[in-house]
C-alpha cells in the first residue's frame, strides 16, 4: 500500500484517533505504516540472527495491535513502539512468548506486517553489508545503545526508557548510558582505524 508520508506527529494524531474511535485493526496497520519499517530494521540489527530477529518482528506485530488499546501517553509512541520491539526480541531469544491472539484473526494487519517484512528485507541486507564487520564485535547491548541514538536519534531519556528495567531510576540509567556512549564511539573509532577505514591519528 503507497501511502503519502505522512509527519510523525500527525500520524501519531491519526493512529490514537483511530484507536479512540474503535478501530484497532485501522489504527496497528497505521502503526505498522508509519513505524513497521524502522522497527524491522531496529530488530535485524539487534538481533543479529535473520530468524530471531523475524520472530521477533511477529511478536512484536501481536503485541502492538494487543497493547496499543492500553497505551497512555506517558512516553512518545515511537519511544514506547521501541520499548515493545526490544521486549519481543529478549521473549523470542528466552523462549517466553505470552499468549498472545493471533494476527491472522486480524488478516488485514497480518498482511501488512508480512508484506512490511518482504519489502524491507532487500534494503535492511544492503545497510547491514557495510556495517556488519564493525558493530558484530560491539557487545549486544552496545549495539542497541549506537542503534537507538545514533540511526534513531532518540534522546537520552528515551534510550534510556526502552534499555530500562522495572524500576530504574530513568535519569540515572540515562546519564549511565550516556557514558557508555562516548566508550562505544572510542570502540567504533578503534575498530575502524584498525581495519583501515580511517586514518590513524
Amino acid at each position: 500500500m503507497d501511502l503519502p508520508a505522512t509527519p510523525r506527529s500527525d500520524a501519531d494524531a491519526r493512529i490514537l484517533a483511530i484507536r479512540d474511535g474503535g478501530d484497532l485493526d485501522g489504527a496497528t496497520a497505521l502503526v505498522l505504516e508509519t513505524y513497521g519499517g524502522e522497527l524491522l530494521a531496529f530488530l535485524h540489527a539487534i538481533a543479529r540472527d535473520p530468524t530471531v530477529a523475524d520472530d521477533a518482528w511477529s511478536v512484536l506485530a501481536a503485541a502492538i495491535w494487543r497493547s496499543l488499546g492500553g497505551f497512555a501517553g506517558r512516553s512518545s509512541l515511537r519511544t514506547w513502539l521501541y520499548v515493545l520491539a526490544r521486549r519481543a526480541h529478549l521473549r523470542v531469544l528466552r523462549r517466553q512468548r505470552p499468549d498472545e491472539v493471533p494476527l491472522s484473526q486480524a488478516s488485514a494487519v497480518g498482511r501488512l506486517a508480512a508484506d512490511l517484512r518482504r519489502t524491507s528485507l532487500p534494503h535492511l541486507a544492503r545497510v547491514r553489508e557495510r556495517m556488519a564487520d564493525l558493530r558484530a564485535q560491539l557487545d549486544p547491548d552496545d549495539q542497541t545503545i549506537l542503534i537507538l541514538r545514533v540511526d534513531r536519534e532518540l534522546s537520552w531519556r528515551e534510550v534510556a526508557e526502552v534499555l530500562a528495567d522495572e524500576g530504574d531510576d530513568l535519569d540515572r540509567l540515562a546519564a549511565t548510558v550516556r557514558k557508555r556512549f562516548e566508550r562505544i564511539k572510542a570502540q567504533i573509532r578503534a575498530l575502524a582505524t584498525a581495519a583501515g577505514l580511517v586514518e590513524q591519528d
